[in-house]
């Protein structure tokens, strides 16, 4: 016991993501000074990923359905379980004084490639802002790289890292188990 306390203590800071850090994104980098507290989404679904994530954010992003907290049945749980109870913007539209009001020290916009350089200037002087993963197209970074990037940004890097794992993990299980299905299903061959 003497020997593995030791070497728990020496690994924990491997575990851990140090801020602060500096994140590149397809605005360029952004340096988080300190682990996020009050982050806020102006991302269409950027919520899902931060409840999967085990982050609260203090305020999401509606664009569609209108569904209590912009949260979704497959992220609601996640949501409940984490007593998220974020304020809500409504529109298309970024409202900086919404986003101001809520005193962020992280906004993150990793599906939200609408946004024009002024916004961004300007979003950018009220806390740290990290934008979609970089060299993707506007909306196609894979759902991997923006589950990383906010990962990152929020210090659940490792957490990221296992959900995509386990994922990876069921969707290779359904392959092996179902493999004409897997065919069907993506080359519609029969």
């Amino acid at each position: 016991m003497r020997i593995l306390l030791p070497l728990v203590l020496l690994a924990a800071p491997a575990m851990a993501q140090d801020f602060p850090l500096t994140i590149t994104h397809e605005r360029g980098e952004t340096t988080i000074p300190a682990q996020p507290q009050r982050v806020v989404s102006i991302g269409v679904h950027e919520q899902d990923f931060l409840y999967a994530l085990g982050v609260s954010p203090v305020g999401v992003h509606e664009w569609w359905g209108e569904m209590p907290y912009a949260t979704w049945p497959w992220a609601e749980d996640e949501r409940a379980a984490l007593g998220a109870t974020p304020e809500v913007l409504m529109g298309w539209e970024i409202n900086m004084e919404w986003v101001a009001a809520l005193e962020p020290d992280l906004i993150v916009a990793s599906y939200f490639s609408d946004m024009t350089d002024a916004e961004y200037a300007l979003l950018s002087a009220i806390a740290p802002v990290v934008t979609a993963p970089p060299g993707f197209p506007a909306w196609g970074a894979p759902w991997q790289e923006e589950l990383r990037i906010l990962g990152q940004a929020t210090g659940t890097a490792a957490r990221a890292e296992e959900i995509i794992a386990g994922l990876d993990a069921q969707f290779a299980a359904a392959r092996a188990a179902y493999p004409r299905a897997f065919w069907v299903l993506f080359w519609g061959l029969l």
